[in-house]
C-alpha cells in the first residue's frame, strides 16, 4: 500500500532516471546528439537545444554521439543500466551490496551494529530496483531504491511512517588503501590510494519521507 501511494504522490521519484537524457514535453522528440552534453530537440514550429552539466550521451566508433540509457534491466541475477558511463551492478539480493565493479566500491544498508539489514528480493520499479526493508526493533516502514546515475547510483531509503527510522547506517566497500572523506556539502567521496585508481563520488543515501 505505502508504495502505491507513493507513486501516486511522487511519481518522478520511482519513474525517472537519476540523470542521463531529460524528460521532455509530450510535444518534443530528440532530434540529435550534437556532443556528449547537448540535445537538438524539436518543438512544434521552434528547434530547441538542451545542455546539461552531467554528460547525457558518449562517442561511439563511427564518431557519433550516442545517448546514455540509465534505466536498468536484468543481467543474471542482478539488474544494469541498458547503457551507462560506469560499470554498475544491482544486485536482487541487497544484502550483496550495490556495486561499481571498475572501481571495487560497494554499498550496503546496515544496522547500527553493523549486520546487513533483511530485505525482500529486489524488483524492477519505474527506473530502478525497490526492496521492502523487513521490520525489525530498530526499523519499521522503510524500503530502499537504487538508481544508476551519470557518475556510479544514488540509494534512496523511502520512509513511510512516523515509526520509520531517524538514524540510517550504510556498509562502503572499498579497495585496499583507499579511505572516505567528507566534503563541506556533507557528501562523501572516496580517495584512492594510487593516482590511477579513479574512484566514483559516493552520495549518501537521499532519506525520502513520503505523506501518505
Amino acid at each position: 500500500m505505502a508504495i502505491s501511494e507513493t507513486k501516486r504522490a511522487f511519481p518522478a521519484l520511482l519513474d525517472r532516471t537519476a540523470g542521463g537524457v531529460p524528460q521532455l514535453p509530450a510535444a518534443a522528440r530528440i532530434v540529435r546528439y550534437p556532443t556528449n552534453h547537448a540535445a537538438q530537440i524539436s518543438l512544434p514550429g521552434r528547434v530547441g537545444v538542451i545542455e546539461a552539466i552531467e554528460p547525457i550521451a558518449s562517442t561511439a566508433s563511427h564518431g557519433a554521439h550516442v545517448p546514455f540509457d540509465l534505466a536498468l534491466g536484468r543481467t543474471g541475477d542482478a539488474y544494469a543500466p541498458l547503457r551507462s558511463p560506469v560499470e554498475l551492478s544491482v544486485p536482487s539480493a541487497l544484502s550483496d551490496g550495490v556495486q561499481l565493479p571498475e572501481v571495487g566500491v560497494s554499498f550496503v544498508p546496515v544496522d547500527r551494529r553493523g549486520a546487513v539489514l533483511a530485505a525482500s528480493t529486489g524488483q524492477p520499479e519505474g527506473a530502478g530496483v525497490l526492496w521492502k526493508l523487513t521490520d525489525t526493533d530498530g526499523l519499521r516502514d522503510a524500503a530502499a531504491l537504487a538508481k544508476a546515475s551519470p557518475r556510479g547510483f544514488d540509494l534512496s531509503t523511502l520512509l513511510f511512517s512516523q515509526r520509520s527510522p531517524n538514524q540510517l547506517y550504510f556498509r562502503v566497500g572499498m579497495p585496499a588503501g583507499a579511505s572516505l572523506a567528507q566534503k563541506p556539502d556533507r557528501s562523501v567521496r572516496e580517495r584512492a590510494a594510487c593516482a590511477r585508481a579513479k574512484a566514483a563520488p559516493l552520495h549518501p543515501t537521499t532519506t525520502t519521507r513520503p505523506t501518505v
